[in-house]
């Protein structure tokens, strides 16, 4: 998700900092991180579809027409083939399981064999965990980059704020190695949410 959205759960709107889907789409565009020779593909996820469900606001694809770094993908699940390796990208539902790794575990043990990517990014509980080779998927739940929200705090959960970073070695049969490096960040903007 891109942004925090509208009518998530109740009282959400006191808890926000931008108001509104132009509030919110304005301060994606000059906040997220723009670095020279990086792109980022985005899809739609249950935050950013408040809009869409309210309005008929497609937030994420108007974001993505102005930031040229930036490329809409897909609602909810997307594939983007990158040096012969499958990479999909995915918005999960639902609460964080009793295990970090249960869900997406889940979601990969009902994937088609042909279907299958190499990689998998879920995302929407705001935990990291990596699950190496899971019926040879390379299984990433990711973190997030928003502070803890008043919501999250009474539910008990406190986000991994970080990210990750991929040394992906592939030869002719796929994927040969893969290196992984969470960088969190602990000391976050207050209130960004």
């Amino acid at each position: 998700m891109l942004v925090d959205g509208v009518g998530i759960y109740r009282g959400q709107e006191y808890e926000v900092f931008a108001h509104g889907a132009d509030a919110q789409r304005d301060y994606v565009i000059e906040n997220y991180p723009k670095i020279k020779g990086i792109s980022t593909k985005v899809i739609l996820g249950n935050h950013d579809e408040s809009f869409y469900k309210t309005a008929g606001y497609n937030i994420v694809k108007e974001v993505c027409s102005v930031r040229e770094d930036m490329e809409y993908v897909g609602d909810y699940y997307a594939t983007a083939v990158v040096d012969g390796i499958k990479i999909a990208l995915m918005h999960g539902s639902g609460g964080v399981a009793y295990a970090r790794s249960y869900k997406p575990q889940k979601i990969v043990e009902q994937l088609a064999p042909e279907q299958k990517p190499h990689m998998l990014f879920v995302g929407h509980w705001h935990v990291q965990a990596y699950i190496p080779a899971y019926r040879n998927v390379e299984t990433f739940s990711m973190g997030c980059f928003q502070a803890q929200t008043p919501y999250l705090a009474r539910m008990g959960l406190f986000p991994n704020i970080g990210g990750v970073i991929l040394e992906v070695i592939t030869d002719e049969t796929g994927i040969k190695s893969v290196k992984t490096e969470w960088v969190p960040f602990y000391i976050v903007k207050k209130n960004d949410f």
